[in-house]
């Protein structure tokens, strides 16, 4: 079975329901993995938001976006930590995927 890294996209998003036209977040993308599986499976007519707080993360994915011309995903930095971190309004994703993250943080309540 391909992988990458330690774990298999495609099958990450198998067990969590992502599907065509979904609205979804990845919330600490890190080098953008799943968020990039995201937008492949979601569709043209999906949207992926990959966030996270470390700069070179989003600057990781958004060279992956413009690599493949990817017009359905948008990079950008957030603190979780904060309220309203996200800058996420309440109920406009399908999904969110918290993926290796909450182990970072000493502040999981805000999170």
């Amino acid at each position: 079975m391909p992988t990458e890294g330690f774990h298999n996209p495609a099958s990450v998003l198998d067990q969590i329901g992502i599907a065509e036209g979904m609205v979804v977040a990845d919330l600490g993308c890190g080098s953008g993995e799943i968020a990039m599986a995201m937008a492949r499976r979601v569709g043209p007519n999906g949207f992926v938001n990959a966030l996270d707080v470390l700069p070179t993360a989003i600057e990781s994915v958004q060279a992956k976006i413009d690599s493949e011309h990817l017009e359905n995903i948008h990079g950008q930095r957030v603190d979780l930590e904060r309220s309203n971190g996200t800058k996420l309004s309440d109920k406009s994703q399908n999904l969110v995927y918290l993926g290796n993250v909450l182990w970072q943080t000493g502040k999981k309540q805000e999170v």
